[in-house]
């Protein structure tokens, strides 16, 4: 393995070897930020504040929230001459006190309005960060130096992961020194997100937008019909996914549904075997994002998601709930990369920033819908209801892409940038 990275950083040029370098190490720190939204903050407000299922879905949404501004917030940066870096650093930054701020009062209203502001600017400058790699990776090797990056981040993700649902499950109320470490971590981050090269101050020029209202970037919706027909089998499945991530923090946490189990053991099915997975799995599916038909790569991952969902919530046997953790970890693996760099493989260089800023909008909007309706409507339909309508939207996501596969041969995604 050792002697596969000298080989392939040989080949890099030197702005990309900055780039890995210090977006690497911000990757690991953020390891331990993102274990936040994607277990704890739910868990504590659940253990800790014992939350409705209002607060419940106010903690899990707005992360979406700030996706939606996102395609808004790159409008504003129009008008300035700020690198991406910048603007990605300093979000990073202001992410980082707000978290450090959360657990001074313990109140429920308090903590929610801290979480809520965490999520919203933790992915608030999504597409700049999609175009910094866009601008210093070259194409062929975008896939593998990101994907080493997320090993790492994952790597450093499963050890947080394991270290705080210890903690946790030894003392809960240890949980305001996790989001004070979190918040050093989110400052730490940023600030190596600063050191970062960007061969441009003008955002104008590295996401290719002219001086137009933001709403002008629909229309990439209806000309490019491949663009459009993904986005809308991206929200299907991920609408999917997104419906039952919450549930699963609930499903192992909470009494009523019989399993109610320790802040470890919910770490290790939810964080721990996950991102083992992902360790593992990244550089696979990173060499085929790289090489192979992306449509392909993509309806195989939603093979994955759905046999997780329904091996999880249809079994009380914990040795069936990490099985169905490590095939997320599979699907999360590629999911991650092609989520994030799937629109430099659709979208000509200079329209990078507002097709990435498109799907992200959509990611959001997806998710609060998901979010909501998950949390709201499983004390009515139950849990199982719920998995196998997620299940069937993830399977019709996988017929819908059938048709089109052909349309994701690496020859075909090159013709489109003629």
């Amino acid at each position: 393995m050792i002697a596969k990275a000298r080989a392939l950083f040989a080949t890099v040029p030197e702005i990309a070897r900055r780039t890995f370098f210090f977006d690497t190490w911000q990757l690991i720190f953020r390891g331990l930020v993102e274990t936040g939204p994607r277990t704890f903050y739910l868990l504590i407000a659940v253990r800790h504040f014992q939350a409705d299922n209002l607060f419940k879905s106010l903690i899990s949404i707005p992360g979406h929230i700030g996706m939606i501004f996102s395609i808004w917030f790159l409008v504003v940066l129009r008008k300035h001459s700020w690198r991406n870096t910048t603007t990605v650093g300093i979000n990073q930054i202001v992410t980082g006190i707000a978290l450090l701020l959360s657990p001074l009062w313990d109140n429920i209203h308090y903590f929610t309005f801290w979480i809520i502001l965490v999520g919203f600017l933790n992915n608030l400058a999504t597409p700049e960060q999609t175009s910094i790699y866009q601008e210093n990776y070259p194409k062929n090797l975008r896939g593998k130096l990101f994907g080493w990056s997320l090993v790492l981040h994952f790597g450093a993700s499963t050890i947080f992961f394991w270290l705080i649902g210890k903690m946790l499950e030894w003392n809960f109320d240890s949980f305001r020194l996790f989001l004070i470490a979190s918040g050093l971590a989110s400052i730490v981050a940023g600030f190596l997100v600063l050191r970062i090269p960007s061969p441009t101050k003008a955002v104008l020029k590295i996401t290719g937008l002219p001086q137009e209202p933001a709403l002008s970037m629909f229309r990439w919706l209806f000309k490019d019909k491949l663009f459009g027909y993904m986005i809308l089998v991206w929200y299907i499945f991920g609408l999917a996914n997104l419906m039952t991530l919450p549930l699963r923090i609930l499903y192992l946490s909470e009494p009523q549904y019989g399993l109610n189990y320790p802040a470890g053991t919910v770490a290790l099915a939810l964080g721990v075997i996950p991102d083992l997975l992902r360790v593992v799995m990244t550089p696979v599916w990173a060499y085929f994002f790289d090489r192979y038909n992306f449509i392909g790569l993509r309806l195989s991952l939603n093979f994955f998601l759905t046999l997780s969902i329904l091996l999880f919530f249809f079994s009380k046997s914990l040795t069936m709930i990490l099985l169905a953790g490590a095939l997320q970890g599979i699907f999360f693996a590629g999911g991650n990369l092609a989520w994030n760099l799937w629109v430099t493989h659709f979208a000509p260089s200079h329209r990078i920033g507002e097709y990435m800023a498109l799907h992200v909008f959509f990611t959001g909007t997806r998710g609060i819908i998901g979010v909501f309706l998950g949390v709201n409507l499983v004390p009515y339909l139950g849990m199982s209801t719920i998995s196998y309508i997620a299940a069937g939207l993830s399977i019709l996501s996988i017929v819908m892409m059938l048709p089109i596969r052909h349309l994701g041969k690496r020859e075909a995604l090159a013709r489109r940038h003629d």
